[in-house]
């Protein structure tokens, strides 16, 4: 399944078997549409303004296809109205398991980045992480997940892809803000009190956190 942020809302594309339990949800906040059943209507859904309608009563959509083949087809006929851009972060974990998270318009997020021109995505995703936290000696581990963001910039739409990987650090260095970045704080975070950062924080985080855990 593939998920899309948006805000705080979610574009879910899934087949039957991985969208089943979504329906049912216990707070009603998912809208599951059957595109078999729909046919173009459904596409039609897949328009931003229309998608914004959606939300206004629904918090989360899924378009729910047959097929693997399907679902990769609704999904590149909604990428198709946005800008792509590549981007590659970090979740940054030290040797007494504390997690590295920086603090930047509002919320705890994690450090990513944009992918330079040339650049492989593994050390696109080192360097933001160095960058943004003024550290150095980061030890890049395995994939964790490719989340989806979709935000607008300047009045371009744009659908940012971001590959995400375990990594490790010693947690010994003075930790520097990219403040250009927009980032005003950084901080290890202690696992006891993890709970409380992950509440003012991104969906897209809470999913890489989720990935983490699953390994």
């Amino acid at each position: 399944m593939k998920k899309v942020y948006y805000l705080d809302n979610i574009v879910a594309f899934g087949t039957y078997p991985e969208c089943a339990a979504l329906s049912s949800s216990a707070d009603g906040s998912w809208l599951v549409v059957d595109t078999a059943a729909l046919g173009t209507e459904a596409e039609g859904m897949l328009e931003l303004t229309n998608l914004q309608r959606i939300f206004e009563t629904a918090k989360f959509v899924a378009f729910v296809s047959a097929s693997d083949e399907g679902t990769e087809r609704l999904f590149a006929r909604f990428a198709e109205q946005f800008r792509p851009v590549e981007a590659g972060g970090g979740l940054v974990v030290s040797p007494r398991d504390e997690v590295l998270m920086i603090f930047r318009n509002g919320r705890w997020d994690l450090p990513k980045g944009k992918l330079e021109p040339g650049e492989e995505i593994a050390a696109c995703a080192v360097r933001e992480v160095e960058e943004e936290c003024g550290i150095a000696g980061i030890g890049l581990g395995k994939l964790l997940t490719r989340t989806y963001h979709l935000y607008e910039l300047r009045g371009e739409w744009i659908l940012k892809r971001t590959t995400w990987y375990a990594m490790s650090n010693d947690g010994q260095e003075e930790l520097v803000p990219q403040t250009e970045e927009g980032i005003t704080e950084i901080r290890w975070v202690a696992p006891d009190n993890l709970a409380s950062y992950l509440e003012n924080t991104y969906l897209t985080v809470r999913e890489v956190f989720a990935a983490a855990k699953r390994l």
